[in-house]
């Protein structure tokens, strides 16, 4: 197992003429988990990690509404844009194409490449809180018990940002309601995402019913 390294947390914020914001993420395992925040502190989901009942964290994190995908190791920046609906995970190494541009910049020019995207996962939210973090963080009970006991005490931003102080990501989806969001891949550095269309209803379909 890798060591899970603290961060500095450091978000940017949308400044004038920028419709995004970012959140900076620490991968060092070559996985991201991704899943509602709200289960980081759910007993049922907890229960799959250790004990009796643990099964391997990509089963758990599909059974609870996540996933996990392979993402070198290295420095991202999680970018959300509401106007465009998408949130994209971004290297943020210095030698990349992506480095000098600013937030709605990147998010951009990433969302103009959905034709060269494959799917590799769905993400449901329920909360309208989103959590994107190293895999390893999974196999840190202490910190999870530290997060759960935050979010019983009613401590949620606190809780969010132990998450982020941990090399976290933690982003608002976009629904009242909640998400059910795709998950796309542009390369082994760069993974997008956005809410899932429902497929319209046909005539023909509608007359049948």
């Amino acid at each position: 197992m890798s060591e899970y390294r603290k961060s500095s947390y450091n978000k940017s914020s949308a400044g004038a003429g920028e419709t995004s914001s970012s959140e900076p993420l620490d991968i060092t395992s070559g996985k991201v988990a991704i899943i509602d925040h709200f289960m980081l502190s759910n007993n049922q989901f907890l229960s799959l990690l250790s004990g009796d009942e643990a099964v391997g964290i990509d089963e758990a994190l599909n059974t609870y509404g996540g996933c996990e995908l392979e993402l070198t190791p290295g420095h991202y920046r999680v970018i959300r844009n509401p106007y465009l609906q998408a949130i994209v995970i971004c290297t943020a190494e210095g030698n990349s194409e992506w480095y000098d541009l600013s937030n709605s910049e990147c998010i951009g020019k990433i969302m103009g490449r959905k034709e060269n995207m494959t799917k590799v996962g769905e993400a449901f939210i329920d909360t309208r809180c989103l959590a994107l973090f190293d895999s390893d963080l999974l196999g840190n009970g202490e910190l999870l018990s530290q997060y759960k006991a935050l979010r019983e005490n009613g401590r949620d931003k606190p809780a969010r940002d132990f998450l982020r102080e941990n090399g976290a990501a933690v982003r608002y989806g976009f629904g009242k309601l909640g998400d059910e969001l795709e998950i796309h891949r542009l390369n082994e550095q760069i993974i997008a995402m956005w809410p899932k269309k429902e497929k319209s209803t046909t005539n023909e379909e509608t007359q049948a019913n």
